[in-house]
């Protein structure tokens, strides 16, 4: 009897929290345009802040989520995906758990979708920097092809060369951002973009070599040469960190996952528990419960910890 209620209770939780998910996603673009027209009362002033970098943590979650997505409503389903992540859990926990150790549990399971983001965030930022030996050796091709014109070198590069789509991506905001100023002020801060969003060294040499050409016309192919050659000396380098730390990723990828699941096994197969007690003892109790949440947490912590390590920017 005792199972049963818990199951009606597990049941109906995850139902609610469906059911506030599907509202959301309903009214998503009826509050978007509310907060659209609420914006554009103040149009000419959120134009000028456009072309400036947004700080603190908003703008964090901002660039984060708009690496992403382009759409204007992604910011607001990520706080969605997360609230609900965090109402469902400590909903739950509730029951079993203290009111602080249910609102800790809550709170590590509505930041994951923050991880998930970050962790997305920094591969795609590393996929990017291995695109730089390939991508700075076209630059400089089309740069030359273009009689070193910048504008139309940086046109041709997106142009022709798709091979590097990260990169282009970046290139084709920061070539559209330099067409329309030659405020010197802004063609450095859209420089600046650039490079922090492609997080490198040889990006922020060869943004300030771009900014110098936008600025004044000069001629950057030595710069640009430079840059090249140090990235091939950092090739060799990387090729061989690849090969030593490849053993580590395998072992500690598939170990957690296997582990929990022959845990399961084990405690239904060899010990006779049957499958409503373990899921009795795993989801609806306090040590069950947290048991599972921390070796989830941990696997997604070892995650970020394997990115960090092992596959770690293409930079010198």
């Amino acid at each position: 009897m005792k199972w049963n209620n818990d199951m009606i209770m597990l049941v109906s939780i995850l139902l609610y929290g469906l059911f506030l998910a599907g509202a959301g996603m309903l009214m998503i673009q009826d509050l978007e345009t509310e907060w659209q027209r609420f914006r554009l009362r103040k149009r000419l002033l959120v134009r000028q802040k456009s072309f400036e970098k947004t700080g603190g943590l908003w703008g964090h979650l901002e660039e984060l989520v708009s690496a992403d997505s382009r759409n204007a409503t992604a910011l607001f389903r990520f706080f969605l995906l997360s609230a609900v992540l965090f109402l469902v859990v400590l909903v739950t926990g509730i029951r079993s758990l203290t009111p602080l150790e249910a609102f800790i549990s809550a709170a590590a399971t509505g930041s994951m979708p923050y991880l998930l983001l970050r962790t997305r965030h920094e591969v795609r930022k590393r996929k990017g920097s291995h695109e730089g030996e390939t991508f700075v050796s076209n630059f400089i091709s089309q740069y030359r092809l273009s009689s070193f014109n910048i504008f139309d070198g940086i046109e041709q590069m997106i142009r022709h060369h798709p091979e590097t789509p990260i990169m282009n991506r970046l290139l084709t905001r920061l070539l559209m951002e330099l067409r329309t100023t030659a405020d010197p002020i802004r063609i450095r801060r859209a420089c600046d973009r650039f490079s922090n969003a492609a997080g490198t060294n040889w990006a922020g040499m060869l943004a300030y070599s771009i900014g110098q050409a936008a600025e004044s016309g000069i001629n950057i192919s030595s710069a640009v040469e430079d840059v090249l050659i140090q990235m091939r000396e950092a090739r060799q380098l990387m090729e061989e960190r690849r090969r030593l730390n490849g053993e580590a990723v395998r072992i500690v990828i598939y170990l957690i996952p296997v582990l929990f699941i022959g845990g399961a096994l084990l405690s239904v197969k060899g010990m006779g528990l049957g499958w409503k007690d373990y899921f009795h003892n795993q989801f609806l109790t306090s040590q069950g419960f947290l048991l599972f949440l921390a070796s989830l947490f941990l696997m997604m912590i070892n995650t970020l910890l394997l990115e960090a390590v092992n596959n770690r920017q293409f930079d010198f």
